[in-house]
């Protein structure tokens, strides 16, 4: 019987590992099928990029703002723009073609887009997107990945890197490939889009050339902004901090944590400083109270009461200095203690409490192999009369957890010290 049974767990592990694999196998042939349809679209792309380039001046003479002009990879190959090993479809059975239209007289615009075939899936689509390169995109299903602003009727960049509305475009509709095209030469220096994303020697794709209006919109989640002036007409906030978090009556400016500043820090109206803090360490103010027999706030400190100097502590009392003695020290350290072995509780002296702390360094290894297994281990310390104890327990994987004395040879190391209470 027992032999039976382990036939059939071994069938039943060999059919988990088969279904494992056959999973990876899918896996991993949609991988390499996302790479290879993502290497044609770089070579596409390449090869229509400088087609563009080169016949900047005839396409102006043809191209219009209405249907664009269609260039097929055949006739890519046949100028000598694309190795003729370069297939017209991808991976996917989609036919390739390049759509250049003219927007304004002398300016060019052009996309690269995948047509007919198999339409791609979500998941697959931004994997191809993402190893094209910032050029690459796809035409998205309506709210793909949860997304609201997606949709057949655009275009969208490798990340979100860039947008185009595919009216006025053969649109090829969701589940396939785009690119967005970047280009010097007679057409201009450019696509006329700004650029959410970096491509290579081309800086001025990602360069503003206007003064940028937000019409009261926000900026989110800007990382480093830097220029010469900055000028606003509210309040500013640092830190995740909310800029109207102001006390009563404050007209508000800046709300912020810490200010750290090379020069001088005052506080006054129309030139006077009435308060002030300056690179050297000095302080002034006109005047400077506070009532230790009242409530507080936590870090305030004043100095009062016949020079006495007071801290705020957490429950909002006014506590003297003198009294912040606490501290915490170890005076032993016990390393590979075994269970049974004990410590001696160090003296403290008036004031002071013993303390100790166990760190267990040895990780049973046989915990499978015990009968009944052992699904973990505790370790606490007792007290004999005399001695801190050190307590190690097996804990059996018995359903009840019930604990045994150990038997695999457990080891922790031992701190003791001394702890000192103060009124803060």
């Amino acid at each position: 019987m027992e032999a039976i049974l382990g036939i059939l767990v071994a069938l039943a592990l060999s059919a988990m590992s088969v279904g494992g694999l056959l999973t990876w196998s899918a896996q991993g042939a949609a991988s390499v099928k996302n790479a290879v349809a993502a290497g044609q679209q770089r070579q596409i792309n390449k090869a229509a990029e400088q087609y563009i380039k080169d016949f900047g001046a005839t396409l102006i003479q043809t191209a219009t703002a209405g249907a664009p002009l269609i260039i097929t990879p055949a006739m890519l190959r046949n100028s000598g723009y694309l190795q003729q090993g370069v297939a017209d479809t991808n991976a996917f059975r989609q036919s390739w073609v390049l759509q250049v239209k003219q927007p304004s007289p002398g300016q060019l615009q052009a996309i690269v887009t995948s047509e007919n075939g198999d339409a791609i899936e979500a998941k697959q689509l931004v994997q191809v997107a993402a190893q094209t390169g910032a050029q690459g995109g796809f035409i998205p299903y309506t709210r793909q990945m949860g997304d609201a602003t997606m949709d057949g009727n655009t275009a969208v960049g490798t990340y979100g890197g860039w947008r185009v509305a595919m009216a006025g475009w053969r649109n090829p509709g969701s589940g396939h490939l785009a690119s967005l095209l970047s280009f010097g030469g007679a057409a201009g220096g450019g696509n006329g889009y700004l650029y959410r994303v970096s491509v290579p020697n081309r800086p001025d794709l990602n360069t503003m050339q206007t003064a940028l209006g937000m019409g009261g919109n926000d900026i989110n989640n800007a990382g480093t902004i830097s220029g010469n002036r900055a000028r606003f007409g509210g309040r500013i906030a640092t830190n995740g901090l909310n800029p109207d978090d102001m006390p009563a009556g404050w007209a508000g400016g800046v709300r912020t944590g810490d200010v750290y500043a090379g020069g001088t820090i005052a506080a006054g109206n129309g030139g006077a400083t009435p308060a002030g803090m300056n690179v050297n360490g000095d302080m002034w103010a006109d005047r400077l109270t506070f009532n230790t027999s009242a409530s507080c706030s936590w870090n305030q400190i004043t100095v009062r009461d016949n020079n006495q100097a007071f801290v705020c502590n957490r429950t909002g009392q006014w506590v003297p200095i003198s009294n912040l003695v606490g501290n915490l020290t170890t005076t032993g350290q016990y390393a590979g203690y075994y269970n049974g072995w004990g410590v001696t509780p160090p003296s403290c002296g008036p004031g002071g409490s013993a303390w100790f702390s166990i760190t267990p360094v040895t990780t049973a290894v046989e915990f499978a192999n015990h009968n009944p297994p052992i699904s973990g281990a505790v370790y606490q310390m007792g007290w004999n009369g005399s001695q801190w104890v050190l307590q190690i327990f097996d804990v059996l994987a018995d359903g009840n957890r019930t604990r045994i004395n150990d038997e695999l040879g457990l080891q922790a190391d031992i701190r003791v010290g001394c702890s000192f209470g103060n009124g803060a």
